[in-house]
């Protein structure tokens, strides 16, 4: 179920869930509860949104490197590997300021719209421009 969610981008990663569900309720009086069994395991979330009401409204700017839209970051993407001839997934993620999440999905959106084609796999993934690709 955890890989068709990733695929259709409803989950960022694997394994994340527990460390996020803590954090969030890092201050609050009622806390999740945690429970396995022989072949099954249930968390328990109390709701948080009965308490919604007395937290202050808080108002946080945006970094601008968040603002810059998805076509601006895949053509930055493409400029680099046009003038780079590669690129690895380590180098976008520097390049865009992005965590590997996100630099990963874009790479693999420019394969799959064929402007970038994936050379080897797992670790040592490098993705050059696609000997199709006209873009200019």
């Amino acid at each position: 179920l955890a890989a068709v969610f990733y695929r259709m981008k409803l989950i960022e990663s694997y394994g994340t869930g527990i460390g996020r569900i803590q954090r969030a309720y890092k201050n609050r009086k009622e806390q999740p509860k945690f429970e396995t069994a022989k072949g099954v395991f249930r968390v328990t979330l109390p709701n948080r949104n009965e308490e919604i009401e007395e937290l202050p409204f808080v108002v946080r700017e945006v970094p601008v490197n968040y603002m810059m839209s998805v076509p601006n970051e895949k053509k930055q993407l493409l400029d680099y590997v046009r003038k780079n001839k590669v690129i690895t997934r380590k180098e976008a993620e520097k390049l865009l300021g992005a965590g590997s999440t996100k630099a990963f999905r874009l790479l693999k959106e420019l394969c799959g719209s064929g402007q970038l084609e994936q050379r080897k796999k797992g670790k040592l993934s490098i993705y050059t421009v696609n000997d199709n690709d006209n873009i200019q």
